[in-house]
């Protein structure tokens, strides 16, 4: 269960997305009510006792790791959009072509 638990947080590192919908796909994945980390909570009581106390950190380090990959791909995004606004607003085509740089 903990090698099922260190899978998810490689995983997790990997994810990448500048897609709003997979980045929320990714939150109710991970932290929804019904996500793996409250599945990975409810298997604890199956956990055998020497390994509870590694396996209680692990999931507490997926859980602040999917809230801080979910918090930090959103104001990536966010920081996009304002920039694209910025952009259209002002008709900044040096800044335009600096931003999709970035995105590739």
């Amino acid at each position: 269960m903990i090698e099922k638990l260190k899978n998810h947080i490689s995983d997790l590192k990997k994810f990448n997305s500048q897609d709003l919908n997979e980045i929320e796909s990714l939150k109710i994945k991970f932290l929804g009510r019904k996500g793996i980390i409250n599945d990975l909570f409810s298997g604890f009581k199956d956990v055998p006792p020497d390994q509870k106390k590694e396996f209680g950190q692990k999931i507490n380090e997926l859980k602040i790791l999917a809230q801080k990959k979910y918090d930090d791909l959103k104001s990536n995004i966010k920081i996009s959009s304002k920039h694209l606004q910025k952009i259209l607003q002002n008709q900044d085509f040096q800044l335009l072509q600096e931003l999709f740089i970035q995105l590739l």
